[in-house]
């Protein structure tokens, strides 16, 4: 097996970077978000975190295919926060030039149907971001057919469990440690998955997913935003599990970090409408962390992720990631709902 002991040691540095500047923007949120053609938000986080990361992985592996969300055309229609993102990524790199910080975006277009390339989504759950919630930096590496490591940088949510989810307008440097810098979720294939503080000041400490084996007690995730996933088929399925708890709700891919460290046990993505296929930087992070952790995470149908097809998950329907002992007993809730809505249609 291939040694990542160097692209995790890139990557774990440029997300915390990336994290650092994102959390200094989440703390002043006004009217800093612009919308992009698809009119979804975007802030000037996003393109600071994304030019941060790949000014980073491209520097160090200059060989390798970069894929990320975000394109600099946006960025250079508003001058004004052009000047915004360059001042941020300064902080990092002060000789930075509005041309360079331009071409670091766009290292993110590759296609990603090759043997090796990297996949950012620089701030997922930008949403969650504006409201001053969840979302995570997400980075991931594949290689030689599969994904073999994976990075989240979640900055609201506590590397210990026992801790209450952050809140940005409140935190400090006289926080605990793990407490104010959120955590840092990461794993390498076949050598498992760990947390950390996102600031360095706590050890990394191995994870795994929850060890609960009765259905009825299970907790389970899905996004914040019903457009992302359907709450009624979710609820519905969780009745049929027996499953009576609420679920917890948010935003980006902190749901796998949920799973992964136990948090939860459950994590659902229905589709909501046919014929939508899922981006690839969405998944593969939190995919890579939750399979290290124990963890399975498949399609609706049962099917792996399959990150070879390019830029989205185009042979995959929905995402289904569970602590593991039941996730067939999930997938066939999942399959009865599905039926359900099919004669419902007829």
């Amino acid at each position: 097996m291939a040694d990542y002991t160097h692209e995790l040691s890139i990557a774990l540095l440029a997300v915390r970077q990336a994290a650092e500047l994102c959390r200094s923007v989440q703390r002043k949120i006004g009217s800093d978000s612009i919308s992009k053609s698809d009119k979804s938000p975007v802030t000037i986080a996003d393109f600071a975190s994304q030019a941060v990361i790949l000014e980073a992985i491209g520097k160090a592996f200059p060989a390798d295919c970069l894929v990320a969300e975000e394109a600099s055309e946006v960025l250079q229609a508003e001058p004004e926060h052009l000047g915004q993102v360059l001042e941020l990524v300064r902080r990092f790199h002060p000789q930075a030039t509005g041309d360079e910080l331009c071409a670091w975006i766009d290292r993110g277009q590759g296609a990603g149907a090759t043997s090796r390339y990297w996949t950012l989504d620089p701030i997922d759950g930008t949403k969650g971001f504006l409201r001053k919630e969840q979302y995570a930096i997400a980075l991931a590496l594949y290689d030689e057919g599969r994904l073999v490591l994976g990075v989240l940088g979640c900055p609201n949510l506590p590397a210990d469990p026992a801790q209450p989810l952050i809140n940005p307008t409140e935190t400090s440097t006289d926080m605990p440690t793990g407490h104010a810098a959120g955590g840092l979720f990461y794993a390498v294939r076949g050598a498992g998955a760990f947390v950390a503080s996102l600031d360095g000041r706590s050890l990394p400490r191995p994870i795994q997913v929850s060890t609960a084996t009765e259905v009825a007690n299970y907790r389970m995730c899905e996004s914040a935003e019903a457009a992302h996933s359907r709450h009624d088929a979710s609820a519905s399925i969780a009745t049929s599990l027996g499953v009576s708890g609420q679920p917890v709700r948010m935003d980006s891919q902190a749901k796998y970090a949920c799973v992964a460290s136990g948090r939860a046990e459950v994590y659902l993505r229905l589709p909501t409408k046919p014929g939508y296929v899922e981006c690839i930087w969405d998944h593969a992070a939190g995919v890579m962390v939750i399979e290290e952790a124990g963890g399975t995470v498949t399609d609706i149908h049962g099917q792996p992720l399959d990150f070879s097809q390019g830029r989205h998950l185009t042979a995959n329907q929905g995402v289904v990631a569970t602590n593991g002992p039941h996730h067939d007993r999930i997938l066939a809730a999942v399959a009865a709902q599905r039926q359900q809505d099919v004669a419902g249609q007829q």
